[in-house]
């Protein structure tokens, strides 16, 4: 027993966290694998190129060792800025921008995105839903807010309270809007939706033509704008037509309400088809560095570049089958590398043996069917260590574009997939954490609304 007067013992704590030994850089002077039976070779296929045993130390103070082993998704804010300077160099003087930042900015991260452009001079923010617009107004958004989606009944007086624009397409909608603003002793403000082919709502533009003596009545409801939305670009001549329909309604509606903003274009017809400018454009994924089914020469930066670090890699022999079902059975022997990165962090399933990723400048293929956590890339005889990262789109790697192209997808479901267990950081202006400045509202609902 230990006598009162003895010190107490202390106990060390240590805590050991796995690193990679050091090595050469990504890629420097590294050798292809030796032949089978040469010198230097590896007889038995299923050992594992690389054994980290012992090469462990205590690096409890490095915050890299919690990113290292994740799936990091980098956004550049300046790459977004470089876009809307590129978006602005097509439109006349005047021409109103809003930035879509609706499925938080195309999984970019609404927040910081919207906050960047607010800096940048953008006064017009689109949304999907008022509790997108809400948010943007707790993170200090101060400029005009507009969800582009139909919206319930529920959500109609937080967009009032919060000073959201609300996108009508039926007089039914636009009575209800007119109800709940005079409950609330506001005005709201409002822009008519008009379908033009897309068949999502909207009036149809003989129904807008007979409404507008009603929407000219309504007292708790400012209609100071209209919009709708192309359903195809493919024809030029087909969408100038739309073009000039629409044109021709505005100006019918005018002379019944006071639109100070008409607006036609979203991102590829804002490239393509300048007469659709009107009095605003809505840039969505042209301000994230792509624009889908057009050829025309715009020079723009990719800002989402999504990595994935390499956590195994071994050899196997010509036949071995890959990962579930055995969907890819490789020809020749060949060093497999695991990536930890599966469809829990959004890469499409339908990438399997499809699929594209780099490591090191050099491209590789996807083998095998993409499980949750994990997918497998055939490096052929190139040698690659345990830590090195996967790009699987973005800078020094596979384009969006092409990710969806193999997937059978749209770079937009591409962009927004990004989730789960991915890492997200920020890089470039304004790239500090956006701090909330007004507590949310309460919905309110009205009785017989």
């Amino acid at each position: 027993m230990r006598s009162a007067s003895a010190p107490p013992t202390s106990r060390a704590v240590r805590i050991w966290i796995w690193e990679p030994p050091a090595r050469a850089p990504c890629g420097a002077g590294r050798p292809r694998r030796p032949a089978a039976g040469a010198e230097g070779s590896e007889d038995t296929p299923m050992k594992p190129l690389h054994d980290y045993a012992g090469s462990v130390r205590h690096q409890a103070s490095d915050r890299r060792s919690s990113t290292a082993a994740r799936s990091l998704c980098e956004i550049d804010l300046e790459a977004i800025a470089a876009n809307l300077r590129a978006v602005r160099g097509l439109l006349a003087p005047g021409t109103k921008v809003a930035a879509v930042v609706k499925a938080d900015a195309y999984g970019h991260g609404a927040r910081r995105v919207a906050m960047h452009l607010q800096r940048l001079g953008v006064e017009w923010f689109a949304v999907a839903t008022v509790a997108e617009g809400v948010e943007l107004r707790r993170y200090g958004i101060t400029g005009q807010i507009i969800t582009l989606n139909a919206l319930m009944a529920a959500e109609l007086d937080l967009a009032v309270t919060h000073s959201i624009t609300v996108s009508i397409g039926s007089a039914a909608e636009a009575s209800l809007l007119n109800q709940i603003a005079f409950h609330l002793g506001r005005t709201a403000k409002a822009h008519i939706v008009v379908d033009t082919g897309l068949s999502r709502g909207g009036f149809a533009p003989q129904e807008l033509l007979k409404a507008l003596p009603a929407l000219q009545a309504l007292d708790s409801v400012f209609c100071e704008g209209m919009w709708t939305h192309f359903a195809s670009l493919r024809s030029l001549p087909d969408a100038r037509a739309k073009v000039e329909s629409f044109r021709a309604l505005a100006s019918a509606a005018r002379r019944f309400l006071p639109l100070s903003c008409v607006h036609m274009a979203g991102s590829v017809a804002a490239v393509k088809l300048r007469e659709s400018h009107f009095d605003m454009v809505r840039p969505g994924i042209v301000l994230y560095g792509y624009v889908p089914h057009t050829e025309h020469a715009l020079d723009l930066t990719p800002a989402m570049t999504v990595t994935a670090p390499l956590i195994a890699v071994r050899r196997y022999p010509a036949g071995t089958p890959l990962s579930y079902e055995g969907l890819h059975v490789l020809p020749r022997d060949a060093n497999i590398g695991i990536v930890r990165h599966g469809y829990a962090e959004g890469y499409d399933v339908h990438l399997t043996n499809t699929g594209k990723v780099a490591i090191c400048g050099a491209s590789y293929p996807v083998v095998g069917r993409i499980t949750m956590d994990q997918m497998l890339v055939d490096l052929g005889d190139d040698e690659h260590r345990p830590g090195e990262r996967a790009t699987l789109f973005g800078r020094a790697g596979p384009s969006v574009l092409d990710v969806a192209q193999r997937a059978g997808s749209l770079p937009h479901a591409v962009l927004v997939a990004v989730g789960g267990r991915v890492a997200k950081t920020w890089i470039g202006a304004g790239d500090a954490e956006p701090a909330p400045t007004l507590r949310p509202s309460p919905a309110r609902h009205f009785a017989g609304l």
